[in-house]
């Protein structure tokens, strides 16, 4: 069976029965030693690495059913909610004792955070989960990973997941209506623990949307292919509404209590 899949906007993947082939780049050494790492840590919710050439890798195929838009209803589920925060605060704590062999050559390194305390997936949203039911089977597409610290990423989870996004948008990820966002903030919060708080993931998600938009937005000026998509889809649009969203909702988005 070989198929393109869905996403991977820059890795153009396709299945081969078992296996998936990606496009690499020089952030991929990195990435291919994250994921032994996570192989011989035990933490399972990541592909395998299998092997790569001097254009391609090779890892696990995850079966399950991607989390693409508009979201199923398990999908969108509180329980499912909940599962995520807990993989990600695994996910988060099997990166302790990571050692990147080339640290210069992550992709994702103008927006990092200055006090850095894990590897981060740097692009968590629903488009990079896999699930089965309401389960995490594996969380995919690590190109962005790179220093980060625990909630510089979990915010923009929340972003995805809660979802913390204007009407529109929420919409458009499947919630019609729109879902009590503080009562989802706060479960997410405090599935993921260590005492986060939703007042520092709301906070810290406007500044983690203004990098992102710019980071974009560099990207279209300078040219690059790669953020066509984004460009021609007026991703940073989106954002930019989001940001505009929470500032103005910021107490309604927060649990009271």
């Amino acid at each position: 069976m070989t198929d393109e899949l869905p996403g991977g906007y820059h890795s153009a993947p396709v299945r081969h029965g078992d296996t998936v082939v990606r496009t690499t780049g020089v952030w991929s050494p990195n990435v291919q030693a994250l994921l032994r790492h996570f192989e011989r840590v035990g933490f399972t919710q990541a592909p395998k690495f299998l092997s790569t050439d001097d254009t391609t890798e090779t890892l696990s195929y995850i079966t399950g059913q991607p989390g693409t838009y508009p979201l199923t209803e398990q999908q969108r589920s509180d329980e499912a909610l909940t599962q995520l925060a807990r993989t990600i605060r695994a996910m988060h704590n099997a990166t302790t004792g990571f050692v990147a062999p080339e640290p210069d050559n992550w992709q994702y390194r103008t927006t990092i955070p200055a006090d850095i305390d894990c590897i981060g997936h740097n692009d968590l949203g629903p488009y990079n989960v896999v699930y089965d039911g309401t389960r995490v089977a594996a969380i995919i597409d690590w190109d962005f990973a790179g220093p980060s610290n625990r909630i510089w990423d979990l915010c923009y989870a929340a972003h995805r997941f809660v979802p913390l996004s204007a009407p529109r948008s929420t919409k458009a990820f499947g919630w019609d209506p729109v879902p009590d966002q503080a009562a989802r903030l706060r479960l997410f919060a405090d599935a993921y623990g260590r005492g986060v708080t939703p007042a520092e993931l709301l906070d810290l998600l406007i500044v983690r949307l203004s990098s992102i938009a710019a980071y974009i937005e560099t990207k279209i000026r300078l040219g690059d292919p790669r953020f066509d998509r984004q460009r021609d889809e007026r991703h940073t649009d989106a954002y930019r509404e989001d940001i505009q969203y929470i500032l103005a909702n910021r107490e309604h988005l927060l649990p009271s209590g």
